[in-house]
C-alpha cells in the first residue's frame, strides 16, 4: 500500500483546519440576528462532571464536545453539567437579550459571562434552590438578562444541577419578543387556572350542599392537580421566597396526592363496591401514594423523580383500563371518564418522550398538558353532574317504591284489622253457643266433640287477636293496658295449661316462681300471657325429650317504688344457631321453615 505524499498530507491538514474553523463558527451565535426566540442547543458544547468538583477555571482548560441534540436534555439521574455558548455582536450598538427556559424543574443554574480574555463579567443564579429575591429576573420562568456590547463576543458558561430530569430548553430572545411570548403564555396558563378554580369553587358549593362523597374526591383531585401544575410552572414559588426546598418537596407531594385522590375518585365514580378485591386494591394504592407524599423527602429526589413519573403513567393506564371495563359493562358515565383520562394520557406520554429524547417544542406540550387537564376537569365535571342526576333519579325511584310499599302495607294492615273485627263477632257467638251446649249435653261423645269445637274456636280467636295486634304494631297504635292483676295467679294458670301439653309429649315441666314475687301488680296481663304462651308453645313444639321450665325473678330498683321482674323459659330442645339468633327479631324469618 502506498504511503500518502507530502502534498496529500498537507491537503488533509488544510481540510481539517477548515472543518475546525467551520465548527467553531457554527458554535457562535450572532445575537444581533436573534430577534425571535432562538434555541441554544445547536450552539452549545458541554461537559458533565460526575464528581461535581470542576470549577469554571477547570472547565476552560477542558475540551468540551458539541451537544448534538435539538434540545439540552440528559434525562434522569444526571451529574452536574457545564454548558458553553459563545455569543457575538457584530453590530454597532449594544444588544439586550433574555436567556430563558420554559421548563422550571431545575435545582440550580449558575451563569458566568466572561470576555475573550476569560475574565468573569457577571455571575447570575437561578433555580429552585436559589431564593426568589436573588434571581436576576423575578419571574416564574428561568430567565437571565444579557447585555452584549457592540463589536464584542461573550462566552456564557452555565453550571446546571438538578435531582430531577436534566432538561433545559434554553432560548435567546429580544426583550420585546420575550415579553410578548411571556404575556401570551401567562394568558394561556391563566385561562387554565381560571377554568380549574371556577370548577373547584362550583363543586365546592355543591359538595357543601349535598355532601356527595364522589364530589368530595373530585374536589380533592382538582385541588392537588392545580397545586402540581402551579409548582411545576413556578407560579407558587413567590409564596415562599426564602424556603428554597419547599418547591421540590411540595411538587412531588402534590403529585402523589393527585394520584391518590384520582384513584379514590375513580373508585367512587365507577362504583367498584361490587368488586371487593378491586375496591380494596384501589384504596390500598391510594393510601400508599398518600404515605409517599409525606415520606418522600426522606428519600433521594434523584430516585423519587423517575419513580413518580412511572407511578403517574401506570395510574393513568390503570384508571383508563377500569373505565373501559365499566364502559363495556354498560355504565353510561364511564364514557366521559374514559375520554377525559385518554386526553391526559396522550399528552403525558408525548411529554415524557420529548423530555427524555430532547425533542424541541416542550413548552407547547406543557401548555397542551395544562389544556388537557382543563378539558379533563370539564369532562369529569359533566360526567359527575350526570352521575349525580342518575343517583338522584334512582333515589327518587326508590323513595317512590318505598312510599308505594308503605301504602300497600298500611292498606293490608287496615284490611286485616277490619276483617279480624268482623270475624271475631260471629266467632264469639260460636264460642258462646258451644259453652251453652256443653252445659246442657250429657252424652260423653257429644261433650268431646263440643270440647274440640270450643278449643278450635279459642285457637282461632287467639290467631285473630294476634293479627289485630300485628296491625296495631305496624300502624303504631298498639297501647299497653294498665290494670291491676294477680301475677302469681297468671303464672300458675299459664304453667297449668302447658303442664298438660308437656305430659302429652312425656316431657317434664318445671315451674319455679320467685319467692319475692309480688301478689298484685299493675300492667297488661293480656300481653304478658301472650308472650309467655308464644315462648312456652315454641319450647313444647321443638323439644322431643327432656324438660321445659318457667322461672321468674324479681329485683328491687334502688330509689324507686317498683320492682323489676324477669321471666325465663328454658328447654332441652334443639336450640338455635348463632345465625338464627341474629335473625330472631327480623320480620317473617323462622329458624326452621318446617
Amino acid at each position: 500500500m502506498k504511503r500518502p505524499s507530502g502534498m496529500m498530507r498537507r491537503h488533509w491538514l488544510l481540510a481539517w483546519l477548515l472543518f475546525t474553523v467551520w465548527t467553531a463558527h457554527a458554535l457562535t451565535l450572532p445575537v444581533e440576528s436573534a430577534v425571535r426566540p432562538t434555541a441554544l442547543a445547536p450552539y452549545t458544547t458541554y461537559l458533565c462532571d460526575p464528581g461535581g468538583t470542576l470549577t469554571l477555571a477547570d472547565i476552560r482548560q477542558h475540551p468540551l464536545q458539541p451537544l448534538g441534540r435539538k434540545e439540552i436534555s440528559f434525562g434522569f439521574r444526571q451529574p452536574p453539567c457545564w454548558l458553553h455558548v459563545r455569543l457575538s455582536n457584530s453590530g454597532n450598538a449594544p444588544t439586550e437579550r433574555i436567556l430563558s427556559a420554559d421548563f422550571n424543574i431545575i435545582d440550580r443554574i449558575d451563569l458566568y459571562r466572561t470576555d475573550a480574555d476569560g475574565r468573569v463579567l457577571a455571575h447570575l443564579r437561578n433555580g429552585d434552590t436559589v431564593p426568589w429575591t436573588e434571581r436576576a429576573l423575578q419571574t416564574r420562568m428561568l430567565a437571565f438578562p444579557l447585555s452584549i456590547p457592540a463589536g464584542q463576543t461573550a462566552d456564557l458558561y452555565l453550571r446546571v444541577e438538578t435531582d430531577s430530569t436534566l432538561f433545559l430548553p434554553l432560548k435567546l430572545s429580544s426583550v420585546p419578543e420575550y415579553l410578548k411570548t411571556s404575556a401570551l403564555t401567562e394568558v394561556m396558563i391563566g385561562l387554565v387556572y381560571g377554568v380549574a378554580i371556577g370548577l373547584l369553587l362550583y363543586h365546592l358549593v355543591l359538595w357543601l350542599l349535598n355532601r356527595n362523597r364522589t364530589q368530595g374526591w373530585y374536589l380533592s383531585y382538582v385541588f392537588f392537580t392545580l397545586c402540581f401544575f402551579s409548582m411545576e410552572q413556578g407560579s407558587l414559588f413567590p409564596l415562599w421566597p426564602l424556603a428554597t426546598g419547599w418547591n421540590n418537596a411540595f411538587l412531588y407531594s402534590a403529585s402523589f396526592l393527585m394520584l391518590a385522590t384520582a384513584l379514590m375518585f375513580s373508585r367512587s365514580y365507577l362504583a367498584t363496591t361490587d368488586r371487593p378485591r378491586l375496591h380494596r386494591l384501589l384504596t390500598g394504592l391510594a393510601l400508599t401514594y398518600s404515605l409517599l407524599a409525606l415520606l418522600h423527602p426522606l428519600a433521594d429526589t434523584a430516585f423519587i423523580a423517575p419513580f413518580n413519573a412511572a407511578c403517574g403513567l401506570l395510574t393513568i393506564l390503570g384508571v383508563m383500563a377500569l373505565g373501559l371495563w365499566r364502559w363495556r359493562q354498560g355504565q353510561a358515565q364511564a364514557r366521559l371518564f374514559l375520554l377525559s383520562w385518554g386526553l391526559l394520557l396522550v399528552v403525558g406520554v408525548i411529554f415524557i418522550v420529548m423530555l427524555n429524547l430532547g425533542v424541541p417544542g416542550i413548552s407547547s406540550v406543557i401548555l397542551g398538558a395544562q389544556a388537557a387537564f382543563a378539558a379533563q376537569q370539564i369532562l369529569l365535571s359533566v360526567g359527575l353532574a350526570e352521575r349525580v342526576k342518575m343517583l338522584e333519579a334512582e333515589s327518587a325511584a326508590r323513595e317512590q317504591e318505598s312510599r308505594l310499599a308503605r301504602a300497600e302495607s298500611a292498606a293490608k294492615s287496615e284490611f286485616l284489622a277490619r276483617m279480624s273485627h268482623e270475624i271475631r263477632t260471629p266467632l264469639n257467638a260460636v264460642l258462646g253457643v258451644s259453652q251453652l251446649l256443653e252445659g246442657s249435653v250429657t252424652d260423653a261423645a257429644q261433650q268431646e266433640k263440643l270440647g274440640i269445637l270450643r278449643h278450635s274456636g279459642e285457637q282461632l280467636l287467639s290467631i285473630i287477636n294476634d293479627i289485630l295486634d300485628y296491625s296495631k304494631v305496624v300502624s303504631g297504635k298498639l297501647e299497653l293496658d294498665r290494670v291491676t292483676f294477680s301475677l302469681p295467679a297468671l303464672l300458675a294458670e299459664t304453667a297449668r295449661l302447658f303442664t298438660l301439653e308437656a305430659e302429652r309429649k312425656q316431657l317434664e315441666f318445671r315451674f319455679s316462681p320467685h319467692e319475692g314475687l309480688p301478689d298484685w301488680v299493675q300492667g297488661d296481663p293480656t300481653r304478658l300471657r301472650q308472650i309467655l304462651f308464644n315462648l312456652l308453645g315454641n319450647a313444647v313444639k321443638f323439644t322431643d325429650s327432656g324438660h321445659i321450665s318457667l322461672r321468674s325473678e324479681c329485683f328491687d330498683l334502688p330509689g324507686e317504688d317498683s320492682r323489676l321482674c324477669r321471666f325465663l323459659v328454658e328447654d332441652s330442645g334443639i336450640g338455635m344457631t348463632t345465625e338464627q339468633v341474629s335473625r330472631l327479631f327480623a320480620s317473617f324469618h323462622q329458624a326452621d321453615v318446617s
